[in-house]
């Protein structure tokens, strides 16, 4: 697949390869991570959203039908309430799963059920307005929604001068388009199909498996998210309840890298934590009985590496995922930087995943592109460095192996700085 960015942040254009592993490197301030939070935005926007859109339906319709149920009276317990509510849910889903049952059937079978609706007409029309939108408006609705959540409802450029497109496009092998363009803010449109394959994944931090770590599939799947990562952790809850309802256990290649994981560093994560909230072990302290300490005392270098062997060990990360992380060397010392390096070449190798990395790290780019040699995969791995234009955009191009080794010794050039003070002393 072929990612194109256009007018998002400061990226003025970009057309980023995803195969292998794909590395957007660069200085701060570069537009890396608006590369990676776009990725996400349209590649999870537009995945499964047949079952997304009938969800989102299905959920629509009964929210409609709580907020206008006529209120308790006294002489009602909250169990016959209850009841009230559990035989509304299952004429919603009577009514979604029928072919010739239209709205009027539907309020009339809720009335027929006791069911009593202070405003039937309010009723009627949000269920009207859900059935009747179109796959495209719902797919550029949920794409629309994760631009805004991930850059804080600034996502087109507003660069004085720029006057360009704004557009975030997905090409694959076969042809295939999938677009999303805006004219304006409010004026957007989608243009592609929805697939049921897998998803992209996005991590930003590794203290993103805190809010994961020993939780259930179930336990989020379909909620609304008000965190600040609530993008991210959709998006991997999704893929996880996908993997669960597959019964999706990992093959002898995820075996493989899991435990090649495993062997970095003597540290595990429990899959159900205790009443007290403890979840982590750690091998190499003498804890009493082995107990179990809490996540959020570990360090940043062992989440970063709990949270790939948490992805993969649920099989949210599988063949075609697009793994998208942000500067994860950032967290790491240098000998856990070249094995995080190691395992991501690995994964792409064994399992088909489509890693996409941004950093600034002259140390883990040489690193990815030693490992992805060595797994003899160099012709699957990409490099994009960031040119300034005139309206002091970025515009990323992929480096053949001479720029990629200029660039480094380019980022590398402050520690010169530091052997020069070091022999004027």
């Amino acid at each position: 697949m072929e990612l194109e960015v256009a007018g998002i942040g400061r990226v003025a254009e970009a057309h980023i390869r995803l195969d292998g592993v794909t590395v957007i490197a660069g200085e701060n301030n570069t537009g890396k991570s608006t590369i990676g939070k776009a990725a996400l935005a349209l590649i999870d926007g537009r995945f499964d959203l047949d079952r997304r859109m009938t969800d989102a339906t299905r959920r629509t319709i009964q929210q409609a039908v709580r907020g206008e149920m006529i209120p308790s009276d006294e002489g009602e317990t909250w169990a016959q309430r209850r009841q009230m509510i559990i035989q509304a849910e299952k004429q919603t889903d009577r009514f979604m799963e029928s072919t010739d049952m239209d709205v009027e059937d539907f309020i009339d079978a809720l009335h027929g059920e006791g069911i009593r609706l202070q405003d039937v007409d309010a009723v009627r029309a949000q269920i009207e307005t859900a059935v009747n939108m179109r796959l495209t408006e719902y797919a550029a609705a949920q794409i629309d929604r994760r631009l805004s959540s991930l850059f804080d409802e600034d996502a087109l450029s507003r660069v004085d001068g720029y006057g360009g497109i704004h557009r975030l496009a997905l090409h694959t092998d076969d042809g295939a388009v999938t677009s999303m363009s805006w004219d304006t803010s409010d004026e957007h449109v989608f243009d592609g199909d929805s697939f049921a394959g897998p998803n992209a994944v996005w991590v930003d931090t590794p203290a993103l498996i805190e809010n994961l770590a020993g939780i259930s599939s179930h336990a989020w799947y379909g909620r609304p998210r008000e965190d600040d990562r609530h993008v991210a952790i959709r998006a991997i809850m999704d893929a996880a309840h996908n993997a669960t309802m597959e019964e999706w256990q990992p093959d002898d290649k995820t075996l493989e890298v899991i435990h090649a994981i495993e062997r970095i560093a003597p540290v595990s994560l429990d899959r159900r934590p205790d009443m007290q909230g403890r979840q982590f072990r750690d091998r190499t302290l003498h804890v009493r009985d082995g107990e179990a300490l809490k996540l959020h005392n570990a360090s940043m270098g062992v989440k970063s590496l709990l949270m790939l062997h948490r992805l993969l060990t649920t099989g949210v990360v599988r063949a075609g995922t697009v793994l998208i992380l942000d500067e994860p060397e950032i967290h790491l010392h240098p000998k856990w930087q070249l094995s995080y390096a190691k395992i991501l070449a690995m994964m792409a190798k064994q399992l088909d995943v489509k890693v996409l990395v941004t950093t600034h790290s002259p140390y883990f780019l040489d690193a990815l592109h030693v490992y992805m040699e060595h797994e003899g995969m160099l012709d699957r791995f990409h490099v994009y460095l960031p040119t300034m234009d005139e309206h002091g955009m970025d515009v990323f191009n992929e480096a053949d192996e001479g720029t990629q080794a200029d660039y480094m010794m380019q980022l590398a050039a402050p520690f010169d700085e530091l052997d020069r003070l070091r022999d004027e002393g």
